[in-house]
């Protein structure tokens, strides 16, 4: 970006590191079949969600206290977008992810 940035970037990176640690604990939840860290993923669902939620009415206020703001408001609001994509994905296929480690909980912890 050539003009200074309107708002600092400090939810993009907090956004960027909660996502991957999302996609990395599910890869390692399938692969090891941990239903413990399957369910764990869950809970920084909420915080990208909040992160997201508050990035998005801050640019939008950016945008309207002053219309040159517009471009890079946008821009960064792409950012949050793909960002929010990476995490749908992982959404849309985290059923994949927790059957599998289902299975291997109830037969870990069934009676012998």
């Amino acid at each position: 970006m050539e003009e200074p940035v309107i708002k600092p970037m400090i939810d993009m990176p907090h956004i960027a590191g909660l996502v991957q640690s999302m996609v990395r604990k599910a890869l390692d939840a399938f692969v090891n079949r941990d239903a413990d860290l399957a369910r764990s993923v869950l809970a920084s669902d909420d915080a990208v969600d909040s992160l997201r939620s508050a990035c998005y009415h801050e640019l939008v206020s950016f945008m309207e206290k002053d219309p040159q703001n517009i471009r890079q408001a946008l821009d960064l609001l792409a950012v949050t977008r793909n960002l929010e994509r990476i995490r749908g994905s992982f959404h849309k296929h985290r059923r994949r992810c927790f059957i599998p480690c289902e299975r291997v909980s109830m037969c870990a912890t069934a009676p012998k």
